[in-house]
Formats: structure tokens, sequence, C-alpha cells
């Protein structure tokens, strides 16, 4: 249990947003130069392969990432566990990350992502399929993950997450 008192944690919560909301403001400025092209980011996926082939740990590789593709950058996580963005944010406060809502998640990953957006210096990108749970079961039938799973993975998560991949340069995931 928590020493600090409601009042500390609500005044902490409170000083938690006000930074988000000043790095959103500044934002816009972080993003002006254009995105790169698909042959420029081979180049750069290159030469980091060989610079980094021997690299001894995660902060040396994230802190070039920071360096070179900023918040061009985003964390995919399944709310598992939030070691992967609390990492990369290290680097990069604020980093947008992933989060496939499927419509078929336990209340305790929803919580998850919940308490780590309210704690951690991340911005949660919630990625939606085009169709909620109601509608894909009036086109498809009920639990088409028992029997098209693929399908279904293709509809709730593969496309969603291909169609937002697209607005950055740089993917992390575990």
């Amino acid at each position: 249990m928590s020493s600090q008192s409601l009042a500390e944690r609500r005044e902490q919560f409170a000083r938690h947003e006000q930074a988000r909301t000043e790095h959103h403001l500044e934002r816009p400025r972080l993003l002006t130069a254009p995105k790169r092209d698909a042959a420029a980011l081979e180049a750069i996926a290159n030469a980091a392969q060989e610079r980094f082939a021997n690299a001894s740990d995660a902060d040396e590789v994230l802190a070039w990432v920071a360096e070179e593709f900023g918040y061009r950058t985003t964390v995919a996580c399944s709310m598992a566990d939030t070691v992967l963005p609390h990492v990369v944010a290290q680097h990069l406060p604020w980093v947008d990350t992933l989060f496939l809502d499927t419509g078929y998640h336990f209340p305790e990953t929803t919580g998850t992502r919940d308490a780590a957006e309210a704690s951690m210096q991340l911005t949660i990108v919630d990625v939606l399929p085009k169709q909620t749970v109601a509608q894909q079961d009036a086109e498809y039938g009920e639990k088409l993950y028992e029997r098209q799973p693929a399908l279904c993975c293709q509809l709730r998560k593969v496309e969603p997450l291909t169609d937002v991949l697209g607005t950055y340069e740089v993917w992390i995931t575990g």
C-alpha cells in the first residue's frame, strides 16, 4: 500500500497530466521533419544493424532511436506487462504506445493499460478494428475467433495495426 496520502496522489496525478498536456502541445513542433521514404529507412536500418551488432544494452540502441527517429517512433504493447514501453519512455517521454483493442480483453488487461497511462510517461493509442465485436458477429457469426482465428486476427489485429503503423518510421515491439 502506498504511503502517500490521497491529496499527494492527486497532486502527483495532476502534475503527470500537466506534463502530458505540455508534451502534446509541443509535439507538432517535434514532428516538422518530413517522413522518410522506404529506401531511406532501409538504408538507416542496414547501417544500424552493422553499428549495433555488438551493442551491450538496450539503452545504447534506444538513445540512438530517440535521436534518429524521435516521435516517429512507436511501441506496440499487449499490456501483459509494461516493461518495454517504460524502457523506451526513458529515452522518449510520452512515446506513442499502441494498444490493439480487439474488444476481447480481460478487465485486468485494460486496467493495466489505464494504470500505465496514468502513471508512466506514455501516450496510449488505442488501435481499433473497423467493426465492433457486435458488428463482426452480425457479419461473420459469433465467436469467429474459435471458428476462423486467422480471419479474426486479420480483422481485429493485423489490419488495424497496418493502418496505424504508416504514420511512424520505427516500431518497437517485444
